[in-house]
């Protein structure tokens, strides 16, 4: 409610301290003013009361403002994690993220174990692989597009056994997988794909995926999963290499002419 003529009330945690009328230079206190309308009807100003709580210390709002970030940016990561889940009849592809024990369990088990990295690279030490973990889990908080890189687990029991995922070069991105040395030969690798290669095109943007590895004998095995996707072979990398590649176009072509209209994170 608005009241014409009635003086603006400057007030402080503890009440009122004075009445200041809109007319510069003019100050009144409450005493004074109930001093010069002596004889005139009277119009009592009610008290007023502001319940503060004590000012907070600087370290207190550090300390506060650094939570409410720390759970902005969970919440932020949740909703990404959800948004690029992905399922398969005997899997949930989840994204890698710090939230999740699990995930650099595996990792750390994967990258640092010299049977899985034999053709990959030297197997890392606990504290480079850990340093990596870091590095992909903040890839993959980023709400743009770049490197995304899923944790493979189990439906039945949530424990994951691999991690796949893309590493992001413009529109191109070379796919690649690990599994722990109990899910080999169990048709994950397969599984794993059924669910990325629809997911780099439609659901990322992406569009050439790219999948290289040492040309051994696991090279034919891996050629046996892609080609049905349409992957031809291209120049790799180094001469003891091999390396394919799949366009989106050629990918529709291969599905029919049917696909789904592209969307970026």
């Amino acid at each position: 409610m608005h009241c014409i003529g009635v003086p603006r009330l400057q007030c402080h945690a503890g009440g009122v301290s004075q009445v200041e009328r809109k007319s510069p230079g003019l100050r009144q206190t409450a005493t004074d003013r109930a001093s010069a309308t002596a004889g005139a009807p009277s119009m009592r100003l009610p008290h007023v009361t502001f319940s503060m709580p004590p000012p907070a210390g600087v370290g207190s709002y550090r300390r506060i403002k650094a939570s409410w970030h720390t759970l902005h940016r969970r919440l932020r990561v949740d909703s990404l994690v959800d948004k690029h889940a992905l399922d398969t009849p005997r899997m949930r592809l989840r994204l890698l993220h710090r939230g999740s024990a699990d995930h650099g369990f595996v990792y750390r088990t994967l990258y640092t174990c010299p049977k899985v990295m034999t053709t990959i690279r030297p197997p890392l030490t606990d504290e480079a692989a850990d340093a990596a973990f870091e590095r992909i889990c903040r890839h993959n908080a980023c709400g743009l597009p770049g490197h995304r890189y899923w944790a493979l687990e189990r439906r039945s029991n949530g424990a994951p056994i691999g991690i796949s995922g893309f590493r992001r070069k413009g529109d191109r991105g070379e796919m690649g997988i690990l599994l722990v040395a109990d899910a080999w030969r169990q048709g994950f690798g397969g599984e794993t794909f059924s669910a990325l290669i629809p997911h780099a095109f439609d659901g990322i943007g992406l569009a050439h995926i790219d999948v290289e590895r040492a040309d051994d004998e696991r090279a034919a095995v891996l050629w046996r999963l892609l080609a049905p996707y349409g992957f031809h072979r291209v120049p790799a990398s180094e001469p003891t290499r091999v390396r394919w590649t799949l366009s989106h176009s050629a990918w529709i072509h291969r599905r029919g002419g049917v696909g789904i209209e592209r969307a970026v994170p």
